[in-house]
């Protein structure tokens, strides 16, 4: 067993955090690290949306309610930064009052998002296992894991896979210290990062809870049970109205139906460019690999080498049928298990089949709130990355268990590195960024206006978009980044929730105004379809001025 003093473990600690971020420079390119490099965030994908989001907020009043309103962005649609990351996203803000240029703040933020996630990681193992080498080789499992690579490189899910929250959760369920301090910490501390992970981290931290008063019995009155529910929750919710959440209001069902697959874990995600497991590849035959097929938000790999040492897991339960570790972790696992159903949904899918059983509406539609449910499949994803290293640490003989994990680990990086490499890729290939055309053009038509208004407009979030407005869904970050660099207002745009009603009202006053001849003096107008361009042209008459721009059909008054 290793002794280490304090002060040498600090630097252990310190020493994983920055080989984790060093790992994570490597992963979104030192180019895209730096703050002044943002061509990478121009490309009109998440990434994309989420930047030029806190771009329209970094514009907006330094004393405004809620602080993270975006008021010019989809202007009278009451959004908030669409990053949902508070952290980060307002500090830069105030950073800008200074750095008037172009910057951006992902390329650090996913730097520290691998470094925390070693760091968490290594200090959840540390619960279990003292050999200093066995945890640093089990680290690797969770920062290449694959489900936390590809949210960040191929879906620019940079908030989101902020996954060190959950081992966080995982770290405080199982070390019982300081609860009411730590656990107001850690909620707080994600609901400003990710509304997502914060929902995964409440039923973590209701289990935890449980697990004090009924296993622990150190919260033995109902006085000391009340303060150690709600001070925490105390802190989440203001955290919650801080972010402006509350803004929400109706709108705060999600659209789209996504669910977990049964084989998720199993599945190396299988494409024309590759997958995460050489292993996969060679012993699963071309023809069976549509078994597999899934949507992106699903994907969830374990890696071969947590699969591996699930059979170590296996053994340990059984050995430990009869022992208190159920009764000590039950309240975990009904949390992990509650996930996982919220995950699979009431359609279970598996193996390109589907068993739909029963219900509540009420529960659908609770669950419908969050949309991507299938990522609370992630608590469960990485206390079964645990438990492998941990039971495999405790089953085999001790002297060979340090050996054995290291090969284990090892052959995980050599078999996931393909994987990791093309998110790699993604995240750092040099597209073009996405620019108007026709620059001189638009300089002259955007001068002097204050808004830029589409019509028809459209929801990225609900999707059916109709014809006319096509061309808007596909183009609408070129469209937005125009606004954006000319001071201007929009009235569309992404964000996270549905904005149905706000689209309908828009619609209705545009459609009003110039079919009337009325046109704004402060708007440039763009119409989705010819025809109806025309039409409100003429009926402007010499009051308007109507001009096609790189495809996009023009109204301003003249």
């Amino acid at each position: 067993m290793d002794s280490l003093t304090g002060f040498l473990q600090r630097r252990i600690n310190a020493t994983v955090f920055i080989a984790g971020t060093l790992v994570g420079i490597w992963f979104v390119s030192l180019h895209n690290f730096l703050p002044w490099n943002v061509d990478w965030l121009t490309l009109g994908n998440d990434g994309s949306a989420f930047h030029i989001s806190w771009e329209f907020y970094r514009k907006a009043p330094m004393l405004q309610w809620p602080i993270t309103a975006t008021p010019t962005y989809i202007e009278g649609a009451n959004t908030v930064l669409a990053s949902a990351n508070g952290i980060v996203g307002i500090p830069a803000k105030l950073i800008g009052l200074v750095f008037r240029g172009q910057f951006q703040f992902y390329g650090l933020w996913v730097a520290a998002t691998f470094g925390l996630q070693a760091l968490f990681s290594f200090r959840l193992l540390g619960l279990f296992i003292d050999n200093t080498s066995t945890k640093l080789t089990a680290c690797t499992l969770f920062v290449l894991a694959p489900t936390f690579v590809f949210r960040i490189g191929e879906m620019s899910h940079f908030e989101v896979a902020s996954h060190w929250l959950i081992l966080g959760a995982l770290y405080l369920y199982f070390s019982n210290t300081k609860f009411v301090r730590n656990w107001s910490l850690l909620l707080l501390l994600s609901i400003l990062i990710s509304v997502y992970i914060t929902a995964m981290l409440v039923l973590i931290f209701f289990a935890a809870l449980a697990k004090e008063r009924f296993v622990n019995k150190a919260l033995p009155t109902l006085r000391r049970l009340s303060v150690a529910a709600v001070v925490p929750l105390l802190w989440l919710f203001a955290g919650f109205v801080f972010m402006g959440y509350l803004n929400y209001g109706g709108s705060a069902t999600g659209t789209g139906f996504f669910r977990l697959n049964v084989l998720a874990y199993f599945n190396p995600g299988f494409s024309w460019t590759g997958s995460f497991s050489r292993i996969f590849e060679l012993v699963v035959p071309t023809d069976h690999r549509q078994l597999f097929v899934e949507d992106m938000e699903m994907f969830q790999y374990l890696g071969i080498g947590a699969l591996v040492m699930l059979v170590g897991l296996a053994v340990y339960l059984v050995q430990q049928r009869k022992a208190a570790w159920w009764k000590s972790n039950s309240w975990l696992i009904g949390a992990l298990v509650i996930m996982l159903l919220l995950a699979f949904s009431h359609r279970i899918g598996i193996a390109g089949r589907e068993v739909a059983y029963w219900w509540p509406e009420v529960l659908k539609d609770t669950r419908q709130v969050f949309r991507a449910a299938t990522r609370f499949g992630w608590p469960l994803y990485y206390a079964l990355m645990l438990g492998a290293v941990v039971a495999t640490s405790r089953v085999l003989p001790k002297k060979w268990a340090s050996v054995a994990i290291g090969a284990i680990c090892l052959f995980n990086v050599i078999d996931v590195l393909p994987g990791v490499q093309e998110t790699h890729y993604h995240i750092t290939d040099k597209y073009g960024s996405i620019r108007a055309q026709s620059t001189e053009k638009w300089e002259t038509i955007l001068a002097n206006k204050s808004h830029v208004k589409v019509f028809p407009n459209f929801d990225l979030q609900v999707g059916n978009t109709v014809p006319d407005a096509e061309n808007f869904e596909k183009n609408w970050y070129l469209l937005a980044r125009l606004a954006l660099d000319h001071n201007m207002s929009t009235n569309f745009g992404y964000v996270s929730r549905p904005i149905t009603e706000h689209i309908a009202r828009e619609d209705a006053l545009i459609q009003a105004g110039l079919s009337v001849g009325e046109l704004d003096p402060e708007v440039v107008y763009i119409i989705g379809n010819k025809q109806t361009w025309q039409q409100f042209a003429e009926v402007a008459g010499a009051n308007a001025k109507a001009e096609e721009i790189d495809g996009f059909y023009v109204i301003t008054s003249s």
